[in-house]
């Protein structure tokens, strides 16, 4: 399982002289996101990854500025549409007419090899054994194509048979 996750927190009072800036924000990505937020090892544990979108968190002001909230909004957006533009590029590659067939991340490639019908298991290096080590040996037991393709978010994707295809 994956969930995007952020954080935007800004107390506004309208009766406050001056309007947040960006510049007022704490603003952090990636991983810098997943540590401000201190919930990476909740996640972690679940065995849920996590994408992290933004960290925007201020102090008390006045009303936030429309293009400032314009821009932490996109930050959550672009997150969002990024992923969905790869998996639709897979899916456009391997001729896969449902996205909900492709699995990308490494926890949903295992769980692909392990609890549904694999075509194939996508990966960006076929050797990385420290991250897939155990996706290269799941695939060979189980006598699923390991394929190395350019993923840009992901370093592993696993693709179901459609039950039309068994």
């Amino acid at each position: 399982m994956k969930v995007l996750i952020g954080e935007f927190i800004t107390e506004s009072n309208e009766n406050v002289p001056y309007q947040n800036e960006i510049t007022a924000y704490d603003i952090a990505f990636g991983g810098e996101c997943v540590r401000k937020m201190c919930v990476g090892e909740v996640f972690a544990e679940a065995g849920i990854e996590v994408i992290p979108a933004v960290y925007a968190v201020a102090g008390a002001s006045g009303v936030i500025k429309r293009h400032t909230f314009d821009y932490i909004e996109a930050c959550f957006t672009r997150t969002a549409r990024e992923r969905r533009e790869e998996i639709d590029g897979i899916c456009a590659r391997f001729g896969i007419g449902d996205r909900n067939l492709v699995k990308p991340g490494i926890g949903e490639a295992t769980r692909v090899l392990l609890r549904r019908v694999p075509w194939k298991v996508l990966v960006h290096s076929l050797s990385d054994e420290d991250h897939l080590g155990h996706l290269y040996q799941l695939a060979e037991e189980k006598g699923v194509p390991l394929e190395e393709y350019p993923l840009a978010r992901y370093r592993a994707c696993g693709l179901i048979r459609a039950l039309a295809d068994n």
